[in-house]
């Protein structure tokens, strides 16, 4: 079992929708995270950054808007320096991170900006177990925290496009953000930043919209809260009905 397969199973007595939480709303966060490893026991979270979507265009059946002066990014002070590959891989340098911001002040940041909006992201549990274990260290723990994982949703259209003939070749290939990016011609440089990540996750979701949404119930509702609710149900029962991890 590789290690993807070894997180999922590990998170997946926990469902990610499992708090309350008012659903109508209209912004949603695409968020993404640097760490030390991919270990979310041992590792630590480096970095921070997540960009808005408004969703009141779909409302009227347009995909949400990317807004990017809605944006946040923090780099996470840390006592012990990064490996010098994993520096390597996501830019985040020694003197970054030893002059970041204290941890307790990072994620008191970002959840003032998420200001209890969803969360999405690619690999979402990921980013989730990381956001939770920070949190844990503070001796807190997420309140109203809703996230939606981009990665099944863009297999759906893996699958639709090939007539449900995918290989396990191309299911292992689709669990990569660069497969997706790479199929449909979204640049993400440099790559692991945050901040670029957190841009081009958001961009895959726009560009798969119509593709995930063209069934969604929410299209009988007159009533934009409630079509928001149900949108966002209708996206998190297709991700969690791919089952072949």
């Amino acid at each position: 079992m590789n290690w993807l397969a070894r997180l999922q199973r590990q998170f997946s007595t926990n469902p990610l929708t499992d708090a309350p939480l008012q659903l109508g709303g209209s912004r949603w966060v695409v968020v993404d995270v640097e760490t030390s490893g991919l270990n979310t026991k041992t590792d630590r979270l480096l970095a921070i950054a997540g960009i808005a979507l408004d969703i009141t265009p779909c409302a009227h059946g347009k995909p949400p808007t990317i807004v990017p002066q809605d944006s946040f990014e923090v780099v996470v002070q840390q006592s012990v320096v990064s490996s010098k590959d994993n520096i390597l891989l996501h830019g985040i340098g020694a003197a970054a991170q030893q002059s970041g911001v204290p941890l307790a002040s990072a994620m008191t940041q970002f959840e003032t900006w998420r200001g209890g909006a969803p969360l999405v992201a690619f690999h979402a549990w990921f980013d989730q177990a990381m956001l939770g274990k920070s949190l844990h260290t503070l001796g807190q723990c997420y309140q109203n925290a809703h996230w939606l994982d981009i990665q099944p949703l863009a297999l759906t259209t893996l699958f639709k496009a090939q007539k449900s003939r995918v290989n396990d070749a191309q299911k292992r290939q689709a669990q990569s953000l660069d497969f997706w990016l790479d199929r449909l011609s979204i640049p993400c440089h440099p790559r692991h930043n945050a901040m670029v990540d957190a841009y081009a996750e958001a961009q895959l979701l726009l560009q798969l919209w119509r593709d995930i949404t063209h069934s969604s119930e929410s299209a009988l509702s007159d009533d934009p809260s409630k079509r928001a609710q149900l949108l966002w149900q209708d996206l998190q029962a297709q991700a969690h009905s791919v089952r072949w991890l």
